[in-house]
């Protein structure tokens, strides 16, 4: 592995990176050039989007297998199986909820990869030896993962280089987040979609999507937004998105909660457009409670209180934790599962989590639109 320091500089390139408002490929694009200068793996990473309620895989970015469809589809599956269906190591579920949030397969196992059924379904078979996985987790929610292979001719994976990718992950998070959620950008809905805000270098709104003056009405200090006059913590906001897309400022997210005047809140996320010059991008969003497959759910009949329930198990948390945080006990959250497993027509946590992803998931993960280029797209020159 390179020296601290270039490790460092990169961690500061992919920490500007996440600010910069890429979109997902490009962004992916130029994490993994970054990984390369830290640590060598053989072919394209392995990107995953991951439902930041779930921890469900969305979405698989491989450049390598964008070249065959069929391939990818296959290897979806595969991952997916191995995922859901089977007892495994460092599954990206595991990771996401765990410390460390990254692990070398080698190591997980004891030197003996042998133990694990994805080193046989979809390592070895690829001419594959090594594997290293992350989940990329920020404030405790989980945006995507990777895994990077390495051959036998290559040296195995280290602590270090996990370690590396592990304190990348809260700005892989973030960069990841910020792509996704730009993506939803539409003021033709109103509140139910984020609205944009863009502020230049002397804090005047230069752009205002349609809907962002029925949010800033919301906050309980609106501003004048006809005055050109925001809100204190939206300027805060863009000046912290500013320094960090120069890599002058802290690392992680840059996202404040705040109240609105009905009650609830909203969240205030800052990012940097690319070709916007120095100005800012503020993000308006509601901070909404996770809610996954709300039609197959509906469908069963579930109550509130059992999705809550169900949506705990999906993030992988056991009895003990989904109790402490629903404030029931652990025999009521017993009983809620029963009533669970027998309306969605399973007998066990792990077929619950299989049926969920595989009915409502899996379909948009095989019908997503595959990176067409085996190349990454250029960065703009600047």
């Amino acid at each position: 592995m390179p020296s601290a320091d270039v490790g460092e500089r990169a961690h500061r390139e992919i920490a500007r990176l996440a600010h910069r408002g890429l979109d997902l490929i490009a962004f992916l694009g130029e994490v993994e050039e970054q990984f390369r200068r830290v640590l060598d793996f053989e072919g394209a990473a392995c990107f995953f989007t991951i439902d930041p309620a779930t921890s469900l895989l969305t979405g698989h970015i491989n450049t390598d297998l964008a070249r065959d469809d069929a391939r990818r589809r296959a290897v979806n599956l595969g991952v997916a199986n191995n995922e859901y269906r089977e007892e495994d190591f460092n599954k990206f579920s595991q990771l996401a909820r765990g410390a460390p949030s990254a692990g070398i397969l080698a190591k997980a196992t004891k030197g003996r990869p042998e133990r694990s059924s994805r080193y046989w379904q979809l390592i070895r078979p690829f001419g594959l030896e090594g594997e290293l996985r992350a989940a990329f987790v920020v404030d405790r929610v989980c945006w995507g993962g990777v895994a990077l292979f390495r051959t036998s001719d290559q040296p195995p994976f280290e602590d270090a280089e996990s370690r590396f990718v592990q304190l990348v992950g809260p700005d892989l998070a973030e960069g990841m987040r910020t792509a996704l959620v730009l993506g939803q950008v539409d003021g033709s809905r109103g509140q139910e979609s984020p609205a944009l805000i863009l502020i230049d270098e002397q804090g005047r709104v230069e752009g205002i999507s349609p809907n962002a003056s029925a949010w800033l009405e919301e906050l309980i200090d609106p501003g004048s937004p006809d005055s050109g006059v925001l809100p204190e913590v939206v300027y805060a906001v863009a000046e912290q998105a500013r320094l960090a897309a120069k890599g002058t400022g802290r690392h992680g997210a840059i996202r404040h909660r705040v109240p609105t005047r009905r009650g609830g809140w909203a969240i205030l996320h800052g990012t940097v457009l690319e070709g916007t010059g120095r100005g800012a991008v503020v993000i308006i969003e509601p901070a909404r409670s996770p809610e996954i497959a709300p039609l197959l759910l509906e469908a069963h009949g579930l109550s509130g209180r059992e999705r809550e329930v169900t949506f705990l198990v999906l993030q992988g948390l056991p009895t003990s934790d989904i109790a402490t945080r629903l404030f029931i006990s652990a025999y009521t959250v017993q009983d809620h599962l029963k009533a669970v497993f027998e309306k969605m027509g399973v007998r066990s946590r792990k077929a619950l989590v299989a049926k969920v992803f595989f009915d409502h998931y899996f379909p948009g993960l095989q019908e997503q639109e595959p990176v067409t280029s085996t190349e990454w797209p250029a960065p703009e020159q600047t």
